[in-house]
């Protein structure tokens, strides 16, 4: 463009003066459009642009939040409806709603507040009457008396007369005549006809939503001002700069132009791409101009205050209902998962001609079979008992199994690994949890599958040396970063996949432990790593062992059945049963036993029976227990408590009654258990 107004003042054949005099002035419009033009364009997408995406950004953000807020409120009252519906369950058993409302401690138990406005009552369904509320005054009053004063409210308290649980929105108005929106769940009382109403204001839980709004408004407010005073203090030195040394810049103004633009679309970019909430793109490439350098670095900040508002109120939404909703999905997978058992009996029913591939897909069905019930009954376990049920099985056939899995396995992810399983001619029978054992060695093969790239080789050697049952995993893949290796066995930590959720070890080593014995890991010099498993050996005993002198007896093929709340006492127990190959099994409660006990089965087979005497939140003891274990079962299983509190009058007094010894929990450090 240039060239061609020189040109044309040539052609014209001005006077060497006037083309000068022409050219600077042309010269300087030119300069000063390109300078000022593109920094009043800076100027405006600082002033509306940027401000106008960070405000469409933010509000995105409130009210995504707002929205797991209420997801969260919603979930948070169904539990605390069946929490308080747990509680008042003993309490309500066998007893009228007037016998309930004079009751005191029955209303200190059901009427519970939570937060700032959240608290529960108990109604009876049918009738609705209430039986208990925080204003004593409606106690005994029908519920239907308020239908039509408050309509909103009994569309859905109504619903309560079938005696299911239920939940919704409704409005109610203070006595201010505010109307504001309230959440109301009513949860079944187990055995009875009573329900729990829990409510609470919604507009409790837009306290956060504002506090982030307000936090954000502050902190955009604070990052736009200093965007905008690095900008006005640029615009004044180009300005100056442009107007003082127009002739002798007028190049460096076009460069300084081109640079202003091209920045100026980074910055329009990069506002657009938080307003689509594209957090992941940066303002990159440092540009030469400081106060340009100083702008990048408020953006990036100020996406990066975003990103962290952003993170902190998702995880805020989604922790709180995490647990809750982890427990839901594994409760509700126990059907489906059921049928894969009842489908592989059929299976094998109808396999009458022994086809081969029909018996490897029933092997497989067992196999997800057996993981799956594991990764089921490990989150609904409240106390995380990894021991349970426990059975006497051979660990070789176990591992044999796995390979032939992981060889179909990698061959169905395209990759060459060959599989092996060394073993002797050891017996390698132990007795522990056979899912739990399996899920041990499952994911430790599935791991060293995915550190292999494309082809290798896995070695699994089994034996048994010093007493103890050695398996040592041996993988030819990218190994483990030296001074990590007691890393990988923490909670949360997962080293070298991409997907990893860093739970795998964690919870295999808290098996092994459980289970007696350890586990580790050390790299290979020729690359990849070896992760060496322990368990305590099946000892073979003659028929005159030595008791100690505390020692239980049980007879041959028979089975142990203990109680304990504590973890660690259930897995000392098995450390000395299961050597001796005593199999059984192991509850932290009196009503978890209840629950999974065949009397019939345990009456034949069990050879003694282990209780513990006062257990947190059980409505049983020792004696209790003792008494209706000796009433099904008929005097037939020994019995004997070991407990902290095994100098309590009552418990000596029922010991001499009985006959059923009582002993001090100590002695299980000494114990010993003879098999006759």
């Amino acid at each position: 463009m240039l060239e061609k107004i020189h040109q044309w003042f040539v052609n014209r054949r001005f006077k060497m003066m006037h083309f000068f005099v022409g050219s600077t002035v042309l010269y300087a419009f030119i300069v000063v459009t390109v300078s000022v033009v593109p920094i009043l364009y800076m100027q405006k997408m600082l002033d509306e642009v940027i401000p106008l995406h960070t405000k469409k950004s933010l509000d995105q953000i409130v009210e995504k939040s707002g929205a797991q807020l209420e997801t969260v409120a919603a979930t948070m009252m169904k539990e605390k409806a069946r929490d308080v519906a747990r509680q008042v369950a003993l309490l309500v058993k066998n007893r009228s709603a007037a016998e309930l409302m004079k009751d005191d401690e029955f209303h200190r138990q059901s009427v519970q507040s939570f937060l700032k406005t959240g608290y529960t009552a108990v109604f009876e369904c049918g009738s609705l009457i209430t039986v208990s509320h925080v204003q004593r005054n409606l106690e005994g009053i029908p519920a239907t008396s308020f239908a039509k004063e408050f309509p909103s409210w009994w569309s859905i308290f109504k619903k309560g007369i079938h005696c299911e649980e239920f939940h919704g929105k409704y409005t109610w108005a203070k006595t201010d005549g505010v109307l504001r929106d309230k959440y109301m769940v009513i949860s079944p009382i187990p055995d009875s006809r009573l329900m729990v109403a829990a409510t609470i204001y919604l507009d409790e839980f837009d306290e956060s939503k504002n506090e982030i709004r307000e936090i954000g408004r502050k902190e955009g407010e604070a990052l736009l001002s200093s965007i905008s005073s690095e900008a006005t203090a640029l615009v004044m030195k180009v300005s100056s700069t442009a107007i003082i040394l127009f002739l002798l810049l007028i190049a460096a103004s076009l460069i300084f132009s081109t640079t202003i633009l091209s920045y100026l679309k980074r910055i329009s970019v990069f506002a657009k791409a938080l307003a689509s909430r594209n957090y992941s793109h940066q303002m990159e490439g440092p540009p030469k101009i400081e106060e340009l350098h100083q702008i990048q670095n408020d953006l990036n900040t100020m996406r990066e205050t975003i990103v962290s508002y952003h993170n902190e109120s998702c995880q805020q939404a989604s922790s709180v209902a995490h647990s809750n909703l982890a427990r839901q999905v594994a409760h509700d997978l126990r059907v489906p998962v059921e049928t894969l058992e009842i489908l592989k009996e059929e299976l094998r029913k109808a396999n009458k001609r022994n086809d081969i591939a029909l018996d490897e897909a029933i092997e497989r069905i067992e196999y997800t079979y057996a993981d799956l019930s594991g990764m089921i009954e490990s989150i609904l376990s409240p106390k995380n008992n990894y021991l349970g049920r426990v059975e006497r099985f051979d660990l070789g056939k176990m591992l044999s199994g796995l390979a032939v899995y992981a060889r179909r396995r990698s061959h169905h992810q395209g990759k060459s690994i060959d599989v092996d399983v060394v073993r002797g001619k050891d017996d390698l029978s132990m007795v522990g949890s056979f899912q739990n054992i399996r899920r041990v060695f499952s994911n430790l093969i599935e791991n060293a599958i995915d550190a292999i790239e494309d082809r290798g080789v896995i070695v699994i050697e089994a034996s048994i040396q010093s007493s103890k049952i050695r398996v040592r995993v041996k993988d030819s893949g990218r190994g483990i970063p030296s001074g990590r290796e007691q890393d990988i066995f923490k909670e949360g930590v997962s080293i070298g996949k991409d997907s990893g959720t860093g739970i795998g070890l964690h919870v295999s080593r808290m098996i092994v432990s459980e289970h007696g014995g350890d586990i580790g890991v050390k790299r290979r010099r020729s690359g990849g790593s070896i992760f060496e498993v322990s368990f305590p050996a099946m000892l073979e005993f003659s028929g005159d062992q030595q008791a100690n002198p505390f020692s239980l007896t049980i007879p041959a093929g028979k089975e142990i059945v203990a109680v304990d709340d504590k973890v660690r006492v259930l897995s000392k127990i098995y450390t000395l049963s299961a050597p001796k190959g005593i199999v059984g099994s192991f509850f932290t409660s009196f009503e978890e036993l209840l629950d999974s006990v065949d009397w019939s089965y345990l009456k034949e087979n069990c050879g003694q029976l282990v209780l513990d005497n006062l257990i947190p939140g059980s409505k049983y003891d020792a004696i209790s227990m003792s008494r209706y274990c000796r009433e099904k079962l008929g005097g037939e299983v020994p019995i004997v408590i070991c407990t902290s509190d095994h100098k309590d009058e009552k418990l000596q007094e029922f010991s001499r009654e009985t006959g059923i010894p009582v002993y001090s929990k100590s002695v299980l450090t000494e114990a010993s258990f003879i098999v006759a």
